[in-house]
C-alpha cells in the first residue's frame, strides 16, 4: 500500500470515529459521564508535542527548520518551545519548512487553534498547491506574491 493510500485509509478511519463521538456526543445527556467514558477518544496533544513528532518522524533538526521557514530565530524556538502560540500563517511556513503533506499540515493548524486550509479560499488553494509540490518557503511567498496574494 502506498503512503497516499494509507494516509487516506487512516483519514477515514479517524473521521469515522470522530462521526461516531459526534453522534455519542449529540444523545449524551450528561457531559461528565460522556467525557468520562470516552476519555480515550479525546486528542491529548499540545501543538508543542506535534511539532516533536513531526521532527522526529522527518528526520529534523530544529535548526533547519528555522532556516528553512523564513522565521525569526527567537521567536520560532518559543512557539517549539511552547511560549509563543503562533499565528496561522507562522504555523504555514513551519509548515512548508518541514515538507508536510497536506493531511501533517492539517493537523499542525488544528492542534495550533487556527483554521485549517480551505481549497475554495484562492491565497489557501495556493498555499495548497506549495504543499503538494513541495515549495520552498521562499518560491511559496513569490508564488503568492507574483498571484496578489498575502506572502507568509
Amino acid at each position: 500500500m502506498d503512503r497516499n493510500n494509507s494516509n487516506a485509509n487512516s483519514f477515514d478511519d479517524r473521521a469515522a470515529i470522530t462521526d461516531k463521538l459526534f453522534e455519542k456526543l449529540q444523545e449524551a445527556n450528561d457531559i461528565s459521564l460522556f467525557a468520562k467514558a470516552n476519555a480515550d477518544s479525546f486528542i491529548n496533544t499540545s501543538l508543542t508535542d506535534y511539532i516533536e513528532e513531526l521532527l522526529s518522524r522527518h528526520g529534523l533538526k530544529k535548526p533547519q527548520i528555522i532556516s528553512e521557514s523564513g522565521l525569526n530565530e527567537i521567536y520560532t524556538y518559543q512557539i517549539l518551545s511552547g511560549k509563543r502560540n503562533p499565528s496561522r500563517d507562522k504555523l504555514l511556513a513551519l509548515a512548508i519548512a518541514m515538507k508536510l503533506d497536506l493531511e501533517e499540515c492539517q493537523k499542525l493548524l488544528k492542534f495550533g487553534g487556527v483554521n485549517e486550509l480551505y481549497p475554495r479560499n484562492r491565497r489557501d488553494a495556493i498555499i495548497i498547491f506549495g504543499l503538494k509540490k513541495k515549495l520552498n518557503i521562499f518560491d511559496l511567498n513569490e508564488l503568492l506574491f507574483d498571484l496578489d496574494e498575502f506572502i507568509l
